[in-house]
């Protein structure tokens, strides 16, 4: 099956701002995160810098993960997965 992740801001210069991937049908994002952290050079579970659990806002389809099932949450084919880094400011 083929998923599209669309990095933004320094995540997109660590992986490049968008990817596509050929996934083993029944896969997890935590599936596609261990792919995206290796391709970074990070250590496990991260993506540069960022924690990925912790630091970077992951939505499937436009919906955050938390409202699903979290990195269980099963990819389909022609799923998008947005990476973002959260932000403050005023």
């Amino acid at each position: 099956m083929r998923v599209r992740v669309v990095a933004f801001g320094e995540l997109a210069q660590i992986l490049g701002k968008e990817l596509l991937f050929n996934l083993p049908e029944g896969s997890d994002l935590s599936a596609l995160l261990s792919l995206l952290t290796e391709m970074s050079g990070s250590e496990r579970e991260y993506i540069g810098r960022y924690r990925v659990a912790e630091e970077v806002a992951i939505l499937l389809n436009g919906r955050s993960i938390h409202l699903l099932e979290g990195m269980r949450t099963r990819i389909r084919d022609g799923d998008i997965v947005y990476l973002l880094l959260p932000f403050a400011g005023g």
